[in-house]
């Protein structure tokens, strides 16, 4: 997961000539030199899954496949996860593809002052309240993100049995014990997954927890930063920095 706090935006014009249109000023975001919105202004921010990357041809969501993501408000955060669609229907697949900031580098999250200085420069963009509140579902789905690409599963209950045929240790445990305690994660985002969620993303320093990584037989790229404890308490960790706590629960 990452946090595009210093996001840069700037102005630009697509050639809309082929499509017989006069070229819009858009305004794109790009974090680390990877573009996360190409208009900030034409996306339809309202509706889930967002098209964060339009046809810059033409402006209409949906023209040009994929460039999707889940949008929703979490704490002092807005989330961006993968799109919600029907994993059966191959179109779909096709066409809602998850974008590639995602793909990149997991989640992404946004702090909702970072986004009033967005709407400072697009006032179009919605307030943060008009966007949807995020339940476990995403939580999770930012959860698993956090693994990279060549060790994601398609589906949570594929991800025990993957582990333990890859997992060679965590920093403080063998890798039965390591994956018991990616199991308690599973048991705790799975039973927030239909429950609008109460808690807020921590920078792991500022809360004291430390997080464990899960080490595989590869580079150290693809090793997993899974979750950490605070105190004796096991969290759900979505990178060596980020962590998530829910409310009522202490953080140190």
């Amino acid at each position: 997961m990452i946090a595009c706090d210093d996001a840069v935006l700037e102005r630009w014009h697509p050639d809309f000539s082929s499509s017989g249109q006069s070229n819009p000023s858009w305004t794109r975001a790009t974090c680390c030199g990877v573009l996360l919105c190409n208009s900030l202004e034409w996306a339809h921010w309202l509706e889930n899954p967002v098209q964060v990357v339009l046809c810059d041809a033409c402006g209409h969501a949906g023209c040009a496949s994929g460039g999707y993501v889940h949008v929703a408000r979490l704490g002092d955060h807005l989330l961006w996860t993968r799109p919600q669609i029907n994993e059966s229907d191959i179109w779909e697949q096709d066409q809602d593809q998850t974008a590639w900031p995602l793909r990149r580098f997991g989640a992404v999250i946004l702090a909702l002052h970072t986004w009033a200085r967005w709407r400072e420069v697009v006032p179009d963009l919605p307030a943060p309240g008009q966007l949807p509140a995020a339940s476990g579902r995403e939580l999770l789905d930012a959860w698993l993100l956090s693994l990279r690409v060549e060790h994601r599963n398609p589906s949570v209950r594929g991800l025990i049995p993957s582990l333990r045929g890859r997992v060679l240790a965590s920093d403080s445990f063998e890798s039965e014990a390591a994956i018991d305690r990616v199991q308690e994660i599973v048991a705790q985002l799975s039973s927030l997954q239909s429950r609008q969620l109460s808690g807020r993303f921590a920078r792991a320093e500022e809360v004291g927890a430390r997080v464990e990584v899960l080490y595989f037989d590869g580079p150290a790229e693809e090793d997993w930063p899974a979750f950490a404890f605070i105190g004796s308490r096991v969290v759900p960790a979505f990178s060596r920095e980020w962590v998530f706590i829910r409310n009522g629960e202490s953080a140190v």
